[in-house]
């Protein structure tokens, strides 16, 4: 493989025909991927917040340079010759390797690769000049999307500048935090929330973005997002969180390195900077170096109007009540002379700490009256810091009654995500915050899987809170309602609006099978039938299909057997029932 890698990076050739062939596979590729209108708005973001530097289009280009690809084949050859070089590549080997014999490997088949000498100036991009705003009327179905970003800081290993942002990013804009849970879990105003704060070489963009349940929320939406910025910008987060919040990039730093080839590209990502791996330790050098004063200084720093790029997507010419122009710095003023405090209020701490939560967790299990045999499949490694706990219940999308479309995937979202009868979703998510660990479902035709990873440091504290979202589930009407909602959303924006390849798959199915049988429906259901489905319902296929007989336990990782032996014992407080035989009839070939 070395050889072969060797050969084509130094030697690649390739016809103009074959050149042409692929320039219209990425026309294709583009075509798919700006399907999506996150996609559209992070092009169209770049377009906007940049006047000179190259960050202003995306690594494909925009759709007017893909058109002209085809006829570019000799510029592609001058490419090649400038940037494949040795002197602007790193090779990584991950895996079961012998160090000495692969450095040899590379050093015979590499070692021949002449330096080049093309460089480059990338514009410097001015200071930015903002607030800026501009929106996008998507043509087809869709549900709004309410988008702010801001000018931030090259990545360095030197200064806290950047690393502030990922620990910003995680106090202020997580599941966990405030203003999340208030905007997607309490008030249900939008239903997707997440920032997008990459590391660059250069000056890039700090990206806060929410896809809302109706456009109407927009106002609320960033007038929230802006009472954050300026809580961020005038208060100190309190010491644990901070604290928190480290341990929480470092454990889901050590999540992401779980096989050979995410640690390859973790390692890539990193090495590409400074073509050491050491920028790794460095980094982290700096995250435990920040303070809530760093924090607080980095916030009011870069989170300012001038930087400001306010984009807006929807079906509409206009969003309502939105046009990029509202001043943070006056809300700022305000804030400090309402508070009235000086500049070292800190933020209060919001309810119990994350082990205060666990605590609150721990049950006692009544002992079972029979012990029922439990299939489990386990791969346990003494050397692994992460165990993987995954629960498959012989059940899915073909176990859904007439009608009913949808509920096993409603029941499954409910468990992971619905909370426990001791702790709401909020609390949980709380108490994982620290961890970096979580609890998801994937619901098949004929499977469910609850799952998570967690570092074997955390095993228990994990286990206690999720064990306690399958055993004793909340059963709450609002986390029904907030859990229906992003089902009928992702079947209506995120399948059909906005995933063509998807959604001609799950069109297979409606075109093989008949209505009436088990595979004839989507895995996530029916619109109309997810609409009428209640909390008894979920309950009576919990209590169905949510059975010992049903149950397969999955195990891997630095586990110990004291701990496989708790599962087993644990889930016995599953109901009983004979374990699924589905029927699946047979369908007649289509002559």
């Amino acid at each position: 493989m070395i050889e072969l890698e060797a050969d084509r990076f130094m030697n690649l050739k390739y016809s103009e025909e074959d050149f042409r062939t692929e320039a219209l596979a990425v026309k294709g590729e583009y075509l798919k991927n700006y399907s999506n209108p996150i996609q559209k708005l992070i092009e169209r973001l770049r377009d906007v917040a940049f006047d000179e530097h190259t960050y202003k289009h995306t690594t494909m280009g925009f759709l007017r340079d893909i058109e002209v690809m085809p006829d570019q084949k000799d510029y592609a050859d001058v490419f090649f010759d400038r940037w494949y070089r040795p002197e602007k590549s790193a090779v990584i080997l991950v895996g079961d390797v012998d160090p000495e014999a692969a450095f040899a490997l590379v050093e015979k088949y590499w070692g021949v690769w002449e330096r080049g000498d093309y460089d480059v100036d990338i514009p410097t991009e001015p200071a930015p000049d903002g607030p800026r705003y501009d929106h996008i009327q998507w043509e087809s179905p869709t549900q709004p999307w309410y988008t702010m970003s801001f000018r931030g800081p090259a990545f360095s290993t030197e200064r806290k500048d950047m690393v502030a942002m990922d620990v910003l990013s995680s106090i202020y804009f997580s599941q966990s935090s405030p203003l999340y849970q208030s905007i997607v879990i309490e008030d249900q105003l939008a239903d997707q929330f997440f920032t997008w704060f990459p590391d660059r070489n250069d000056p890039y963009l700090l990206l806060i973005a929410a896809r809302l349940t109706d456009e109407k929320h927009a106002e609320e939406v960033r007038d929230r997002i802006n009472a954050t910025l300026a809580e961020m910008r005038t208060t100190l987060a309190p010491a644990q969180q901070v604290a928190d919040t480290k341990s929480r990039l470092r454990y889901g730093f050590a999540s992401a390195m779980d096989n050979s080839s995410s640690i390859g590209e973790t390692l890539a990502a990193f090495v590409h900077i400074d073509r050491t791996p050491e920028t790794i330790n460095e980094v982290y050098a700096r995250y435990d170096e920040l303070t809530p004063e760093d924090l607080r200084e980095m916030a009011a720093r870069y989170f300012v109007d001038d930087g400001r790029v306010t984009l807006t997507l929807s079906n509409s010419p206009e969003m309502p009540g939105i046009d990029g122009m509202e001043a943070l710095a006056e809300r700022v003023d305000a804030l400090r002379e309402a508070a009235d405090t000086g500049p070292d209020e800190t933020l209060a701490s919001d309810g119990p700490n994350a082990a205060a939560l666990v605590a609150m967790a721990a049950r006692e299990l009544p002992t079972p009256a029979a012990v029922r045999p439990v299939e489990t499949v386990e791969l346990a490694s003494a050397s692994s810091p992460l165990v993987d706990v995954s629960f498959i219940f012989g059940t899915g999308a073909a176990s859904d009654p007439t009608g009913k479309k949808g509920l096993a995937a409603l029941t499954a979202a409910m468990l992971a995500q619905g909370g426990s009868e001791a702790l709401s979703i909020q609390q949980i998510e709380q108490a994982l915050y620290p961890m970096a660990a979580g609890f998801g479902a994937q619901v098949d035709k004929e499977m469910t899987r609850l799952a998570g990873q967690v570092h074997r440091d955390n095993l228990d504290a994990w286990y206690t809170l999720i064990s306690g979202q399958l055993l004793t589930p909340g059963w709450r009407e609002s986390d029904l309602e907030r859990l229906r909602t992003q089902l009928v959303n992702a079947i209506r924006t995120g399948l059909v609006g906005n995933n063509d390849e998807e959604l001609g798959k799950e069109l297979l199915y409606t075109r093989i099978y008949p209505d009436s049988h088990p595979y004839g429906a989507l895995n996530l259901g029916a619109i109309s039938d997810l609409e009428s489905i209640t909390l008894d319902d979920v309950k009576a296929f919990y209590a169905a299909h949510y059975t010992v007989e049903n149950l397969t336990l999955g195990l891997a990782g630095g586990y110990n057997t004291a701990f496989a032996d708790k599962l087993a014992a644990d889930v016995q407080q599953l109901p009983s029932a004979e374990r699924n035989a589905l029927v699946v009839p047979s369908i007649a070939p289509d002559t």
